[in-house]
């Protein structure tokens, strides 16, 4: 694809989100960069760029050719991200503490992330040191440690309402702090060394993903274990990877490897890896791994480029100037279709569109999730948008918007 070809969209409105809300990308909102690759340090390529205002704002997306990771460029501030999660992270001042809690006590359900504690009873982990969860949520994983035998247990939580509702309801000790806050730093250091160190789909939302492994290795010694669950790139939503700003990061297996042996990890399981979900347990070895070289064999930056253009519907001509643009919630497909307005007409037709989506893709969402999640994983989003006249920047794709950047987040 060439550069500077209209490979793109304009987003006038978004539509259709079924619980995801929006934030406009202000100028309260301080940002800073991230130019390199946290695993290899090779230097970032414009994947996409996202623009405002028209062309007077503009947020990266950034590429290692090397090893396929991708992230924001272009990001919030250490600390305006820490207060977000602190403090309105997934609708937190919208919730009553009171009634999760009881809720959890009430209606006990394994949540138990079974990648996890699968690839943790594989291993002969010792159940007497600490365990430490690095984002527990609302508890349930960790509190699955306790009853398969781990007797200390300790947890970081980001958000002060997860780490509440967690403690409450399951009686887990869980520190409300990033895990590289130096408070919270101190205090682990005071029970390490760790056993197992892990953490389930949180990873994806650290600021620094190096500084999470690095601080990590500190508390272990050699023959402890590391567990990290996260999507995998391959499968990963491409309008998640674009424009959902709690992800900062979308990872490879080849990146994980490569950041974990960089802190001395050396990873030796991933039997329940997926293309929608990777799940490696890593063992922390005293021998210091070798430098990984930068190669390009595998194409990375190409791949995605044909992959989020093709998902989005940005790889085709339309004949009609306004359109919906629609994706799935929890599959990699989407595409653009007519927009008839919102009227009743065009509550209808996208009504009936929304039925037959899924049954036009069965196979492939059968292929992703199985035939048993097929109901509940076709949940449809939409945009509607137009094309775009012209490109503000070099990047292969560009997403503009009507007025400030939009960014999703729940």
């Amino acid at each position: 694809m060439a550069e500077n070809s209209l490979i793109g969209v304009k987003i006038l409105k978004f539509l259709d989100l079924r619980g995801w809300k929006v934030l406009d990308w202000d100028k309260n909102i301080p940002v800073s960069e991230q130019t390199l690759c946290p695993a290899d340090d090779e230097k970032l390529r414009t994947i996409a760029t996202l623009v405002g205002y028209e062309g007077r704002q503009k947020l990266r997306v950034g590429c290692c050719a090397s090893c396929g990771y991708i992230g924001y460029i272009d990001r919030p501030t250490k600390e305006w991200i820490s207060k977000f999660y602190f403090e309105d992270w997934a609708g937190a001042k919208e919730r009553d503490i009171g009634e999760h809690v009881a809720k959890l006590k009430s209606s006990p359900t394994d949540k138990a992330r079974r990648g996890v504690t699968m690839l943790a009873e594989k291993y002969d982990i010792d159940k007497n040191r600490y365990v430490c969860e690095i984002g527990v949520g609302h508890g349930e994983t960790l509190g699955k440690f306790g009853k398969m035998g781990f007797k200390k247990l300790i947890g970081l939580e980001s958000s002060k309402y997860r780490a509440e509702v967690a403690s409450k309801a399951f009686g887990l000790k869980v520190l409300a702090a990033d895990f590289e806050e130096p408070s919270a730093q101190a205090e682990l250091k005071k029970l390490a060394p760790f056993s197992l160190i892990f953490s389930y789909h949180v990873m994806e939302h650290v600021y620094d993903p190096a500084e999470i492994v690095k601080l990590a290795s500190d508390l272990q010694k050699e023959g402890d274990y590391m567990i990290v669950a996260l999507p995998n790139r391959e499968g990963e939503l491409s309008m998640i990877t674009l424009d959902y700003f709690p992800h900062l990061h979308s990872y490879t297996k080849e990146f994980l490897t490569r950041l974990l042996a960089k802190y001395n990890y050396e990873v030796i399981d991933d039997t329940f890896t997926t293309s929608r979900n990777l799940n490696l347990i890593a063992k922390k070895i005293s021998e210091v791994q070798p430098r990984y070289k930068s190669v390009d064999a595998k194409n990375y930056f190409d791949k995605y480029v044909a992959k989020f253009a093709s998902a989005l519907g940005m790889d085709k001509k339309y004949f009609w100037p306004r359109r919906r643009m629609w994706w799935f919630r929890k599959v990699d497909i989407g595409g653009q279709i007519p927009f008839y307005g919102n009227n009743i007409l065009g509550s209808i037709h996208w009504s009936l569109r929304k039925r037959t989506l899924p049954r036009l893709n069965r196979q492939r969402i059968f292929s992703e999730v199985g035939k048993n999640k097929y109901i509940i994983k076709n949940i449809t989003q939409s945009a509607l948008v137009t094309d775009i006249e012209k490109k503000y920047t070099d990047a292969p794709i560009e997403i503009q918007f009507e007025g400030p950047i939009k960014l999703l987040y729940k």
